[in-house]
């Protein structure tokens, strides 16, 4: 990513931070893993050395950032720390505690911990010589725990799986040259687990039952895997960092679950120093957030890249607090609203730093009238917590970006004209909007079903979903005004599922996808400009 690109995003909207606690019990306080539960609170894993040796701590946090309740947890025999956290449907959390650390091959091991919703101990489990680093709730009564080991070749990972009740089901090896960690885990639609591993850069996995798939290494430019994450159509984002001349950079891999590397390489984001990227979170449309921070001689600061799924950077975001701050965790709200967790170091030690942050969303659409001409020069108003007047483009296009969160109206300012609906309402705003098109006096664009049809399909300007409750054929096309044929993106025999693909580089104007199935045909327009 240019420098030049870089300065066009910063002098736009950028996220903001909507509040920031910062926790500090009298020595080294960090945070390291993060979720939000089903009961509308976040809960952060970290560690804290206010007793002498270091303790385990969980935090419960509202939304508002009001603090719920705070959980110490010491086995009485050295450290013990919070790597990373997990909650089920019923609100149970699960946390992977690394114990005695710096004792670390021989001495150490790695537990899990079960809490009640309510807070209480039920159970742990573990073994000697290992370090816990991450843990994920599975869809099958399965909980997953990623530890670390020492082995012949450098450091290999563990994968143990275990029921809600603590016995373990499984365990497995995973061993490369190197440090192969755990550093991320992610779940695929069939329930196998899969592991990102730190130095080669690597993601393998297992099924539900323990038995092993494959591994996929990138060891370009001392690319190092940190996070990973999978969407609803099963493709693979492994984030982290990579050297690009002198400097460490973010980058995004891109993968479908037959190991095809999607993209001819990295997508990388030069935010102008070092970066290292930690975490990385998906929303549901599939945008990914990139979470870390930047290094600037003696100062740390928090670093975020929101990118599309095609991987095209939407914005960047370095918040440049007087200190050091160090980004471990990241979760994003069905609301837009993103939740960082880390550390904060005030010039004597760390303490534990917690942010919700709000970023900028865009609508656009366009304005046509009866017989499909675009209206250049119309008013675009959207009103609510922020009220912003455009004017549309010659080809009738408009843009507006606003924040995510409250509840706006979107309306055209045509005099004579009557709109059915009058105007349209988000509440909340949540994630980019595209195609919120006026033509002929009427929205298009706009799914109002209470309930999709079945099949369903969703088209944005780069990529395109399409969801089937049953076994069918598919023919995937692309036509244009005219009704020309430009492009068959597929022609697949499908099982139930949820299907993306990218839209192909196409030159600027309408387009219509459509979706044939053995029940049902559907259209979609998306409107292409460059």
């Amino acid at each position: 990513m240019t420098s030049i690109g870089l300065a066009l995003l910063i002098l736009g909207a950028r996220p903001y931070p909507v509040w920031q606690q910062v926790y500090d019990w009298g020595n080294t306080d960090r945070a390291y893993g993060s979720v939000l539960t089903h009961a509308d609170s976040l809960i952060v894993s970290g560690e804290s050395n206010s007793q002498g040796d270091f303790d385990c701590v969980l935090l419960n946090l509202s939304l508002k950032g009001d603090t719920l309740w705070t959980i110490f947890y010491d086995d009485n025999h050295g450290n013990e720390s919070g790597r990373d956290v997990d909650v089920d449907s019923a609100g149970n959390i699960y946390v992977a505690c690394a114990c005695d650390w710096e004792d670390w091959p021989s001495g150490c091991y790695g537990n899990i911990l079960k809490y009640s919703p309510s807070c209480q101990l039920i159970w742990t489990r573990g073994s000697y010589s290992n370090l816990s680093e991450r843990v994920m709730v599975g869809n099958e009564n399965q909980i997953f725990l990623g530890v670390r080991y020492r082995s012949a070749g450098g450091v290999g990972a563990r994968m143990v799986a275990y029921d809600t009740l603590g016995h373990e089901l499984w365990r497995r090896f995973f061993q490369l040259p190197g440090d192969i960690r755990p550093t991320g885990l992610a779940l695929s639609s069939n329930n196998s687990i899969w592991m990102s591993a730190l130095y080669p850069c690597a993601w393998n996995g297992w099924e539900s039952d323990g038995t092993p798939t494959f591994y996929v290494t990138y060891e370009e430019n001392s690319a190092r895997g940190q996070a990973i994450g999978i969407d609803q159509g099963d493709n693979v984002f492994v984030a982290g960092d990579l050297s690009i001349g002198s400097q460490r950079d973010f980058m995004l891999l891109k993968y479908l679950l037959d190991r095809t590397q999607v993209w001819p390489g990295p997508k990388t984001f030069d935010l102008g120093h070092n970066e290292y990227c930690s975490d990385i979170a998906l929303d549901s449309i599939v945008d990914c957030y990139l979470a870390g921070w930047q290094e600037r001689g003696e100062e740390e600061d928090v670093a975020l890249v929101k990118t599309d799924s095609a991987g095209n950077m939407l914005w960047a975001w370095v918040d440049t607090l007087e200190g050091r701050q160090e980004i471990e965790g990241i979760e994003v709200d069905e609301e837009g609203y993103i939740y960082l967790a880390g550390s904060h170091h005030n010039g004597e030690n760390w303490d534990m730093l917690v942010m919700k942050v709000c970023q900028p969303l865009t609508i656009s659409g366009r304005v046509t009238d009866s017989t499909g001409t675009p209206m250049e020069a119309i008013p675009v108003s959207l009103t609510g917590d922020t009220t912003v007047e455009v004017l549309t483009d010659t080809g009738g296009y408009y843009s507006i970006e606003v924040y995510n969160g409250g509840s706006y109206a979107l309306s055209p300012n045509l005099p004579n004209w009557s709109f059915d609906p009058a105007s349209y309402t988000y509440s909340p705003l949540a994630h980019r909007e595209f195609d919120q098109d006026f033509a002929n006096g009427r929205w298009t664009g706009i799914s109002e079903q209470p309930t999709p049809l079945s099949p369903t399909l969703d088209v944005s300007y780069s990529s395109i979903r399409f969801a089937l409750s049953s076994d069918s054929p598919v023919k995937v096309t692309i036509y244009d005004t005219a009704g020309r044929e430009v492009a068959v993106l597929a022609v697949w025999n499908c099982a139930a599922g949820s299907y993306y693909l990218s839209l192909p580089n196409l030159e600027s104007g309408v387009y219509f996808v459509r979706l044939q199935t053995n029940s049902l045909t559907i259209s979609k327009k998306v409107i292409v400009w460059h």
